[in-house]
């Protein structure tokens, strides 16, 4: 895994280019149940309500993605002190609790910096992904659960400074 790794927030419209092929590529081998529809529905509640994040390594070639909202999807986004990330991906290559707790920590000191009101991350699992649910539980609380038609989803809730501190410990 390479050492230089840097964040950015997408603003341009080749940033959303590049992050939209990438999520469609990557999708296929990192979570497989993830249909090209729920793909784009997960962007456009990024893009409306919240922000699209990507990390690079030295090549500038993107090593993984996340998209997270201001308020959360199961609360109507009214929850505006709740930042909560909709996905993360990164390629089979990549996987890994290091890179992934790496990635988050950037994720969160953006969120800090861009929305000082946010007090709460959270972030949701699919029930039947073991490796997920085990990582979420290192840093969050499950705090419930969401069904949707295909499948159900694990709720992960943590103060924001908590995992700031958490993911630090991997800088």
């Amino acid at each position: 895994m390479s050492k230089e790794l840097c964040g950015y927030i997408c603003r341009e419209d080749s940033d959303f280019s590049r992050c939209m092929t990438f999520l469609l590529e990557t999708r296929r081998t990192a979570d497989p149940g993830l249909r090209t529809e729920d793909a784009y529905a997960a962007m456009l509640r990024v893009l409306t309500y919240g922000a699209l994040f990507r990390v690079e390594d030295e090549r500038g070639e993107i090593a993984g993605l996340a998209g997270y909202t201001i308020g959360s999807p199961h609360q109507e986004y009214e929850d505006r002190e709740v930042a909560y990330v909709e996905y993360c991906l990164a390629p089979v290559s990549r996987h890994g609790t290091s890179f992934f707790l790496k990635g988050l920590g950037m994720l969160v000191r953006t969120i800090q910096e861009r929305h000082a009101d946010v007090e709460w991350l959270s972030l949701a699992a699919a029930e039947d992904h073991p490796r997920n649910n085990r990582l979420y539980s290192k840093f969050a609380r499950r705090i419930g659960r969401i069904e949707h038609p295909r499948m159900s989803m694990n709720v992960y809730a943590a103060p924001i400074e908590d995992v700031a501190k958490y993911t630090a410990k991997f800088d």
